[in-house]
């Protein structure tokens, strides 16, 4: 994959999206009404371990529609010479989401797909071959099981997942706090994280995600809003082996 993991520890993914038909919504992407997220830029500072010069880079995502408001391009750009610019083209058919990403130039780079139920939450995906499952309580994400038989089990409260608990022991386990009086929307940081990817949000806790933390790693995140409740800015300061910031700046387009 040319897009960077979204996983807070090694086995934790960090992945979300809203459409609207009118004033219409989708349960799997709830937006502010007659609102949706046309692009975002992601800069990340990282401050090298030893000190010197932080490194700065830059990934822009924008986003496409079909005619039923849902994702139908995912334009990633990025100024990391290590990088490759990409495209990624969604196809809806009955239950399945085909994803292919393609270089600028059309060559296929990954095909994936994803599965939903019959709620319209993703319960599968083949990701680069490698297939996940995936299981909800309600609308909260409640299981994850991975390829090699490690699993995941989340435990939440008031609409709220609070804590994961790893097969693999305490060592990987992850806990969550909110902003229990910010409804969760767009510019979520979990949301964002999954809407560049999937074009779909996993996560549809009620309030907006505030820190996530396990023994080896923190995210704080911090959120600027406007007079119309968007969203603008979100702040993600994260501690690790791989210290960094990462602001996300967010435009939005209006849908009649």
């Amino acid at each position: 994959m040319n897009r960077h993991s979204l996983r807070l520890a090694p086995i934790f993914i960090l992945s979300f999206f809203i459409f609207f038909s009118c004033n219409k919504k989708n349960d799997l992407n709830p937006y502010p009404d007659n609102n949706r997220l046309l692009n975002f830029t992601k800069t990340i500072t990282t401050t090298p371990p030893l000190g010197g010069t932080p490194v700065i880079t830059n990934e822009n995502y924008r986003f496409v529609y079909d005619g039923n408001n849902r994702v139908s391009q995912i334009v990633f750009t990025s100024n990391d010479p290590l990088r490759s610019n990409t495209i990624s083209y969604m196809k809806y058919a009955h239950d399945t989401i085909y994803d292919a990403i393609k270089l600028v130039n059309g060559n296929l780079v990954e095909l994936d797909t994803l599965i939903t139920d019959t709620k319209g939450n993703i319960n599968i995906t083949h990701i680069a071959g490698i297939e996940t499952n995936y299981q909800f309580y309600g609308k909260l994400l409640s299981r994850i099981d991975y390829f090699n038989g490690v699993h995941e089990e989340f435990t939440s409260y008031n609409g709220n997942f609070i804590k994961a608990i790893s097969s693999l022991g305490d060592a990987y386990n992850s806990n969550y706090t909110y902003y229990t009086d910010q409804v969760n929307r767009i510019g979520d940081y979990f949301q964002l994280n999954s809407v560049c990817r999937y074009g779909l949000n996993f996560y549809k806790n009620n309030s907006l995600i505030r820190t996530a933390q396990t023994p080896t790693s923190l995210v704080n995140a911090s959120y600027v809003i406007d007079g119309d409740s968007k969203i603008t800015k979100t702040t993600a300061t994260i501690v690790d082996a791989n210290p960094r910031t990462e602001v996300y700046e967010l435009q939005y387009e209006h849908v009649n």
